[in-house]
């Protein structure tokens, strides 16, 4: 194991010999002075994307408030006619007694 090791560590310091030194494209240099005297670059614009995005979050947030506004209208109704409901029931379980008494 340890032989493996020292053998792996060898390599990897041998590497160091055969390391070379990098060159860059002859034409390099004549494109950054290029860029530089030309300013930069045109910018990409994206706008199909974004207005897509701001389109399909308008639409949810605008349906979640239809949905809610459209949930919290209906809910008082549906209260009353459960109060309805159960005084009708109040009624038919107690008879003829003054059923009012208990639910307000």
């Amino acid at each position: 194991m340890t032989n493996s090791n020292n053998k792996i560590i060898d390599d990897t310091v041998n590497s160091i010999h055969s390391i070379q030194r990098a060159e860059a494209s002859p034409f390099l240099f004549n494109k950054i002075i290029n860029r530089i005297k030309t300013g930069t670059p045109e910018p990409i614009y994206y706008t199909g994307a974004w207005f897509l995005r701001i389109a399909v979050t308008g639409v949810v947030i605008i349906s979640l408030n239809a949905i809610t506004i459209w949930t919290v209208t209906k809910q008082p109704q549906k209260q009353i006619n459960e109060q309805f409901e159960l005084h009708k029931i109040a009624q038919e379980y107690f008879g003829n007694e003054h059923v009012s008494s208990y639910f307000y």
